[in-house]
């Protein structure tokens, strides 16, 4: 009777509190039902969690522990389901008495119900596991009576092992087979604690799934937010589409989405976006506002679990991710490495950059960049590019990091983090080395996609390894046709650009190219173009041309972007077929009002490049530029005039518009856009924009430790030709100095060599400086030297070796080519060309002035007006009277009084003939100037009079020896060094026939008259 008073006691007292103060003074009169009480009512009390640390906590748990496990005290299993339940209930942790209490569970398992073995599982969850031994018996013993167990058992204990860990799949089956044949007693938190569980084991059952869905989809009212959440979210983590689950789902929280907490809104927004189901639009914009509404509540993972979700179903509203940002903003001091990757990623894959977000997390990032791991600095990394945002600080460091850890990376990880480096022209060769490491030590697994964006962070960094490229080559020629379209020609694309190839990966390229061609996108189309114009060989030049009737054939749905993308790609690679640049001509005129700035500027440039003026085309883009003038920034203003300039067309609308522009945009003009500019408006002859041109020249003095040689020149040779001579003597000291500073490459004002291709740039500007009266200044000096020694005098020496009868001509030939390719030189130049013929032996005309004019003259009446100067535009007057001496003069004497001749290639003349006045490549053979033209004609009649005519072959040159007389040319335009090297060779084949030239710069000249 005692112990019932006891218990009617401990009853009238509610709080944990009350509960142990009675236990400290009662507790030795306890016995079983009076301790089993106690320690129950304090497991359910509302204030348990205040009496967590105190002492007599432990005291009343152990004397309860103690009283069910002495068998004098005869407590029941009932008792000892209790008190487990109740440790469990109160997380309490003190493994002696756990361990103890475990064995007692074992000891009496054929006495505890189902309801019992579920509490004892439930409860090991939250105390910890017990040893290996009790928790395979209770969970065997659970099984065999599982048939008695009610709803709530089940549900516990599928939580329980969820908890622990513990997949044992022959116990989840046969709870899944009780838990759908008594789904009717669940309630919707034991559904969703049953699906949960089974989703956190990973442990697949369809049927258990599908009657789960049916059973919410039936009554979704009587579900509770966040039960109805926790289900959605098994389901998501299961990969399980259940149709109509889903539509419930949604309906049912756009009508209660006012009741639903962060923690709701973020597990549903995940869900359907883990599940791919983009198509619940009404549901996320409902969300959203809710979100919107309660951002201040949410928790960090909240956040980021937003911000992925409605990034991976690309619904990111700029409003919903501003407020997103802010918050981020506010937390992420306190990020995970996790968090700050998945708040990057989600950003990224949206292609919504917020620079003061993207700074936050960069510096959280750097704070903890030690703790992420292959995944957080892939998604990072990768974020940074897809935004195009360089937190120089934030990448240094991961690259250290990616050093670190690359052996812990997966394949997708290191091509990734190459990749996104490569899209921000972020070069890290220390990292890109460990990368490299790390490829060859695992190729294999890379795949299809890892190979292509592995090369291409290789190429865009402009980093070619060696040992990596050919293991890339070899794997990719290997495995081309797993890749698909995009990696194809992605991986193209790399090779191309670093100038890397193998004969197996071109051969497969190619291969590969033929059967998948039709599949192309107009893109992959372009890219490829441009790889295999870089790559050498026969097969890359088939399969240009198989290319080219691609896109032929496609020009009618290739878009603007995709047409300039594709003319760009060809003149970047000088490749050029002119039955599909014509076809794009054509689509381009009829799409023309949809190009962007950059469609126009880049399709002008592609085929100015190619020397294609295709008038329609020109005509329709000039219309365009006229029209939108005001918003072509200055460097797309540059690229249109040099393009139109380029091919020769004057369009005056369009060069006023330009002209205003570049006089507004002036401070916008770069130090190329500078060049540019003043050389196309000295090619078309603006002349009349004096006020641009002297903005022009003010931005280039300013811009002049900028410049590069070419650009110095272009500036001054157009000051020059546009007869701006006091622009031109303002310009020209800083100009020399620049030149001198940067020319040979950047060796300083007292180099002695010209870089590679700047022979043009020095001879302009060394004419300009001669022209401009400042030849006597200290840098005029230097540069008349540099000019002399480099270009000048070494050309006057193979050119005297061509002269030379006595010398080896193809060494003579071979020896001017190599120094026209190692300068880039390709004339002298007006100024000093006259210097040079008396040197040469190439006399004026015999008759002066009277005889020039009247060459002009003639030629005016072929060539009224002026055109830009080029092999087609330039004309020639040639006079001769030559005979054969000791032969008879009426028979064997040739005249020609004079006579224009045209560009051309000199027809019915045999090849062996043509080969006696060898043309020499500069950037194209000049093989049909007017003036070899006017030769060859000369020297073939002379062959033709011959008594014996030779055989054709190298013998030709010595039945020209025989002839003596006079040749007179007169050339539009001062001849290249070509054009000198024809005219040593017919001295050297015809030493007794006299050669007077004279010639005009065509750039201030029509023929004598001058050009403004």
């Amino acid at each position: 009777m005692h112990e019932i008073r006891l218990n009617k006691e401990i009853a009238t007292r509610w709080t944990a509190s009350d509960l142990l103060a009675f236990a400290e003074v009662r507790s030795a009169e306890f016995d079983v039902a009076n301790a089993i009480t106690t320690v129950h009512r304090i497991a359910k009390a509302s204030d348990r969690w205040y009496v967590k640390r105190d002492p007599r906590l432990r005291q009343v748990i152990a004397q309860a522990v103690d009283i069910v496990c002495d068998p004098e005290r005869r407590s029941t299993a009932r008792d000892v389901a209790k008190t487990q339940w109740s440790m469990g209930r109160l997380k309490h942790t003190d493994r002696p008495v756990q361990e103890r209490l475990a064995e007692e569970v074992v000891r009496r398992l054929d006495d505890l119900q189902p309801q019992g073995l579920s509490n004892i599982l439930w409860s090991f969850a939250y105390t910890g596991a017990p040893r290996q031994h009790v928790l395979l018996a209770v969970t065997d013993e659970f099984r065999h009576k599982l048939l008695a167990c009610d709803p709530q058992a089940l549900g516990n204990v599928s939580w329980a092992l969820a908890k622990l860990l513990v997949l044992d799949a022959p116990l989840l089956g046969e709870i899944s087979r009780e838990a759908v044949h008594k789904a009717d007693g669940f309630d919707p938190q034991g559904l969703a604690n049953l699906a949960w569980a089974f989703a956190t084991l990973q442990q697949e059952d369809g049927a258990l799934f599908d009657c789960l869905g049916e059973t919410l989809a039936q009554d979704p009212s009587r579900w509770q937010p966040q039960n109805m959440a926790n289900l959605l979210w098994a389901y998501a983590k299961s990969l399980v589409t259940h149709v109509r689950l889903l539509d419930a789902v949604a309906e049912e929280t756009v009508a209660t989405v006012d009741n639903w907490n962060h923690q709701g809104l973020a597990n549903v927004s995940w869900a359907y976006a883990k599940l791919g189901c983009a198509q619940y639009r009404r549901l996320f914009d409902v969300v959203a506002t809710a979100v919107a509404q309660k951002m201040s509540t949410f928790t960090t993972q909240n956040t980021v679990n937003i911000a992925w979700a409605y990034a991976k179903l690309s619904h990111a509203q700029a409003g919903l991710m501003g407020l997103i940002a802010e918050d981020v903003i506010m937390k992420c001091k306190d990020y995970s490495p996790q968090h700050c990757s998945n708040a990057a990623w989600a950003f990224g894959t949206a292609g919504i950059l917020n620079e003061s977000m993207m700074q936050s997390l960069a510096e959280a990032s750097k704070r903890c960049i030690g703790e992420f791991n292959a995944q957080d600095l892939a998604n990072v990394t990768w974020a940074c590019a897809k935004l195009v945002w360089a937190h120089e600080g934030l990448l240094d460091v991961i690259a250290q990091d990616v050093q670190a850890k690359v052996s812990s990376f997966t394949p997708q990880n290191v091509a990734i983090t190459a990749w996104s480096f490569g899209c921000l022209a972020i070069a890290n060769e220390p990292m890109m080395a460990a990368i490299a490491q790390s490829f060859l030590c695992r190729f294999a697994d890379f795949g299809a996609q890892g190979l292509a964006n592995l090369a291409h962070g290789f190429a865009k960094q402009g980093i070619c390894n060696k040992v990596a490229m050919e293991l890339l080559a070899s794997e990719g020629a290997r495995t081309i046709t797993t890749f698909t379209n995009q990696e194809f020609s992605t991986t193209a694309w790399a090779f191309a650009k670093l100038s890397f190839s193998t004969p197996a990966l071109i051969a497969a390229v190619c291969g590969e190219l033929k059967v998948r061609i039709s599949d192309l996108t107009p893109q992959d189309l372009a890219m490829l173009a441009w790889s295999l114009a870089h790559f050498e060989g026969r097969e890359s030049k088939q399969a240009l041309e198989e290319i080219s009737w691609e896109v032929m054939r496609q020009s009618v749905h290739l878009g603007p972007q995709d047409l300039a993308n594709i003319c760009w790609a060809c003149a970047t690679a000088g490749f050029e077929n002119a039955m599909m640049m014509n076809a794009i001509a054509q689509e381009a005129v009829k799409k023309v009002d949809r190009f962007t700035v950059q469609d126009l500027s880049n399709t002008a440039w592609a085929f100015a490049k190619l020397g294609l003026a295709e008038d329609s085309l020109f005509d329709a883009i000039a219309a365009e530029v006229t029209a939108k003038a005001g918003t072509f920034p200055a460097q797309n203003l540059s690229i249109t005039s040099w393009a139109y300039a380029k091919v020769g067309l004057l369009n005056e609308a369009m060069m006023e518009a330009v002209a205003g522009e570049v006089l507004d945009k002036i401070q916008e003009l770069d130090a190329q856009g500078v060049g540019n500019i003043m050389w196309s408006f000295a090619v078309l002859g603006l002349r009349r924009h004096r006020e641009t041109l002297c903005a022009v020249a003010e931005r280039a003095s300013k811009l002049a430790d900028d410049l590069t040689a070419q650009e110095v020149s272009n500036v001054a040779w157009g000051l020059l030709t546009l007869g701006q001579v006091d622009l031109l003597r303002r310009f020209l000291p800083q100009a020399l100095r620049r030149f001198l500073c940067v020319a040979g490459c950047g060796k300083g004002a007292g180099c002695t060599e010209v870089g590679p291709g700047e022979g043009a740039s020095c001879a302009d500007l060394a004419n300009a400086a001669a022209a401009s009266f400042l030849s006597g200044s200290e840098d005029a000096a230097k540069l008349d030297a540099l000019f002399r020694r480099v270009i000048f005098e070494p050309a006057l020496a193979k050119l005297g070796a061509l002269r030379d009868r006595t010398g080896d001509l193809p060494a003579a030939i071979e020896e001017l080519q190599a120094l026209l390719d190692a300068t880039g030189a390709p004339y002298l130049g007006p100024a000093y060309t006259r210097e040079a013929l008396p040197r040469l032996q190439i006399a004026a005309p015999w008759a002066g002035e009277a005889w020039t004019r009247e060459a002009r003259r003639c030629c005016l009446e072929v060539a009224p007006e002026w055109r830009i100067p080029g092999s087609r535009s330039i004309v020639s007057y040639a006079a001769w009277d030559v005979r054969r001496r000791g032969g008879d003069a009426a028979t064997e004497r040739l005249v020609e009084e004079g006579r224009v001749f045209q560009s051309g290639r000199s027809e019915g003349i045999a090849s062996e003939v043509k080969d006696l006045l060898h043309p020499f490549m500069q950037i194209t053979k000049r093989d049909m100037h007017s003036e070899r033209v006017a030769l060859l004609e000369l020297i073939d009649a002379m062959l033709q009079r011959a008594p014996e005519r030779p055989p054709l072959g190298p013998s030709l040159g010595a039945a020209l020896c025989a002839y003596e007389g006079t040749v007179r040319i007169y050339l539009s335009h001062f001849p290249s060094l070509s054009s000198l090297g024809v005219f040593c060779q017919f001295m050297r084949h015809c030493p007794w026939v006299w050669l007077a030239f004279d010639f005009d710069d065509a750039w201030h000249t029509c023929c004598g008259l001058p050009r403004f």
